[in-house]
């Protein structure tokens, strides 16, 4: 009498019979798989999540189902990924939620062998299974940049890897945007046919089946022109924040027709809403312009929220702070309410200051006020140093980024002018109502 086989060599023999095997590429029947699917209405190829569910006659292709739309499809094996090659953390992803007809970007915290992976939003919130996601999507250059990403850093110095990772949530991006890579539209291969499930499950599968509809897109790509009559300008400052790119966010933009203007002057000149948007708050010349002129200053995930909904919703939540106080401890400010022309009907001197038209002028016609630039050869010349002469000017106070002469001290004392550094000015823009001069 035979002897029975061990349990452990029956799961063995067993698996081995769902074993689908095509050169060096090796699946089990009913695997999750990725496969790469090619459709000229995209910008690039892309992966979306499958199943396996045998190989064709030949044994030289894979029949895989999309879960997207149940239909099946005969892939070459280099058209096909394991899960685990393809989800990794870092890595950015396109999840399709139960009864959604467009994928939400979100980002991979970690992979599961069962495939309830685990993602975060853009907003650095855990993605809830709730609508259940019903399938998964990769853009191939984003995961050709994750893994170029990656090489770099594993190529790095020990050092300079610390260096590029430092201010990231995981570890896993850099501190700086990338730069994307769009690959050419094209069409999908002769070698992947469409065929139906059900004649699949019959052993009847063939090319001769009606071709499918195409797999759906992100949110991004559904153009509905929600952000028509909207202005942007951008401000980095030294934030390092992996998630705001320039290239990126003025591509979102422009599909949904909004516009982004390299400068403030561009900015404040263009019809319809004006907005900034930055990683977080700053001191640069672009900010403080921004708050001078009531723009709002957004956090970038506004664009983000916007479209991963591919609809408008409002801002409030996402405004910044107006910036770090200079005084006392130091404490961030959040924005509040301020009226138009902070400064409106002020002359404000400037003297011995830097950068007086690419960044004080701007900054004070925006607050409401007017900018009088005294040179130091009137006071060599003594045109500003009586009485007379500097209360003509009837200036509301003075700012200076160098030691005054003596000479411009008494006159305004005696003109009974404040004098102050360039940094009241940059509290009173913080802070939303005027600020003594110390």
């Amino acid at each position: 009498m035979e002897e029975p086989m061990p349990e452990t060599a029956q799961a063995a023999q067993h698996a081995d019979d769902n074993a689908l095997r095509i050169g060096d590429s090796e699946y089990q029947k009913g695997e999750l798989v990725f496969g790469l699917f090619k459709d000229s209405k995209f910008l690039e190829d892309r992966w979306y999540l499958a199943r396996v569910l045998g190989v064709d006659a030949d044994k030289k292709n894979f029949e895989v189902e999309w879960f997207e739309d149940k239909k099946a499809e005969i892939l070459p094996p280099n058209y096909v990924m394991k899960q685990k090659d393809m989800i990794q953390p870092g890595l950015d992803v396109n999840i399709l939620r139960q009864g959604k007809t467009l994928y939400d970007v979100v980002t991979v915290t970690e992979f599961r062998e069962d495939g309830k992976h685990v993602f975060k939003n853009r907003r650095g919130t855990v993605v809830k299974n709730h609508p259940p996601i019903e399938s998964i999507m990769v853009k191939v250059p984003d995961l050709e940049e994750f893994r170029n990403f990656k090489d770099q850093k594993r190529r790095m110095p020990v050092s300079e890897t610390d260096q590029a990772v430092a201010g990231t949530a995981d570890g896993n991006k850099p501190s700086a945007a990338r730069p994307k890579k769009l690959l050419k539209a094209a069409s999908r291969p002769e070698s992947a046919k469409s065929v139906d499930t059900e004649k699949l499950a019959n052993g009847s599968g063939s090319s001769t089946s009606s071709p499918r509809t195409s797999l759906h897109g992100t949110a991004s790509e559904a153009k509905t022109g929600f952000l028509s009559g909207w202005n942007f300008i951008f401000s980095e400052g030294s934030a390092k924040d992996g998630s705001f790119s320039r290239s990126k966010l003025t591509a979102e933009i422009e599909s949904v027709g909004g516009k982004v203007w390299s400068t403030f002057s561009e900015l404040s000149k263009s019809a319809g809403n004006k907005m900034l948007l930055a990683p977080t708050y700053s001191r640069t010349a672009k900010y403080f312009q921004c708050l001078a002129a009531n723009i709002p200053c957004i956090s970038h995930r506004w664009i983000d929220e916007l479209m991963a909904e591919n609809k408008f919703s409002l801002f409030q939540s996402f405004r910044l702070p107006a910036g770090r106080s200079t005084s006392g401890a130091g404490a961030v400010v959040e924005w509040k309410p301020r009226s138009h022309g902070l400064l409106k009907g002020r002359r404000l001197g400037f003297f011995s200051v830097n950068s007086i038209e690419s960044v004080w002028r701007p900054i004070v016609r925006a607050a409401g006020a007017e900018c009088v630039v005294l040179e130091f050869h009137n006071f060599l010349s003594g045109t500003l140093l009586d009485d007379t002469g500097l209360g003509k000017l009837q200036l509301h106070v003075i700012m200076h980024e160098e030691q005054c002469p003596t000479e411009l001290v008494d006159a305004a004392r005696n003109c009974n002018v404040p004098l102050c550094d360039t940094e009241w000015l940059l509290e009173t823009l913080i802070q939303g109502t005027i600020q003594p001069c110390a």
